[in-house]
């Protein structure tokens, strides 16, 4: 039987699948779905409660200021980018957005941890540390570079021969846009990627796959590509209510960078606890670098905007 409550901010796909998977997985006592379309949300309701049947997990419809004193807060409510629109126009409704339900949700617990899954994550996730009241540890964001990490591991698993993806100690940090892959660092069962063939010949495969817009193919094809970031989700969710600190690729605000990008860090029921140091080459160095100063850029333009 799971314990605690959930507030997911969303009843559209992804928030809906991820109160979906945390059912089946009966990891929660309570899970509030909340949306402003109040069709979807009574639909989705009635859909989930029959999957929470037996589970001992309560699934149901809240309000905003319910969301707000819940353990975990999940927002997973967006707008979608039209057509010939800037990025720094999209972020800038997408900022609208977000301060619309923060204010709904106040006043929030203190110790509630605040996710923001929905892109642009790194721009979305500074705006709220710098405007509600939580300590900066609490809210993070996860994107693309979480699902290159998971990604990338099974791929050099695969291609090493590895028994299985955890054999691999390999992150993707940086951007949507600019990943960096720590190649220099990597590992396969204590030995360093660098130092096996097949890897090191292969690698601009990787390298090419990572740099592919894998959620733009999957909504050309479908419209929406919500289910490999709603497991990932869930797994955070997990952590973030473990009594157990792990590691985990997050957009969160990186003090020597004093900006959001994603690296790699240590999690734990309170929040962010501390960066995880990444041995980076002089290459790898350079482009993280790049990112970092394109993460300030469409940060500042977002501001201005």
């Amino acid at each position: 039987m799971g314990h605690g409550k959930v507030a997911i901010i969303g009843a559209g796909s992804l928030g809906s699948t991820v109160a979906y998977s945390l059912i089946l997985r009966r990891m929660v006592a309570e899970i509030l779905l909340v949306d402003i379309n109040t069709d979807i949300l009574q639909g989705q309701i009635l859909d989930l409660s029959g999957a929470a049947l037996g589970t001992h997990t309560i699934v149901r419809a809240g309000t905003f200021k319910e969301a707000g004193q819940a353990d975990i807060i999940l927002i997973t409510a967006d707008v979608l980018k039209h057509q010939n629109e800037s990025q720094s126009q999209w972020a800038m409704r997408s900022r609208q957005l977000l301060d619309s339900i923060t204010h709904a949700l106040l006043p929030i617990q203190p110790r509630a941890i605040l996710i923001v899954g929905i892109d642009p994550v790194d721009i979305l996730t500074r705006h709220l540390q710098t405007t509600v009241n939580l300590p900066v540890k609490q809210i993070f964001g996860a994107g693309c570079s979480a699902l290159n990490t998971t990604r990338a591991r099974h791929w050099v698993a695969q291609m090493s021969e590895a028994p299985t993806d955890s054999s691999v100690q390999l992150y993707v940090m940086g951007t949507r846009d600019l990943p960096v892959i720590g190649w220099h660092s990597g590992l396969v069962d204590g030995v360093s990627v660098s130092a096996i063939p097949q890897l090191t010949f292969h690698r601009p495969l990787l390298e090419r796959i990572l740099a592919a817009d894998r959620i733009k193919e999957i909504k050309e094809y479908k419209g929406g590509a919500w289910y490999g970031h709603s497991a990932y989700l869930v797994r955070l969710i997990r952590a973030a209510m473990s009594k157990e600190a792990t590691i985990h690729v997050l957009s969160t605000y990186i003090e020597r960078f004093n900006t959001c990008i994603s690296m790699p860090v240590i999690l734990t029921k309170d929040g962010v606890k501390q960066e995880v140091p990444v041995p980076l080459s002089p290459e790898e160095q350079g482009l993280l670098t790049t990112a970092v100063h394109q993460a300030k850029k469409d940060f500042d333009e977002t501001m201005i905007s």
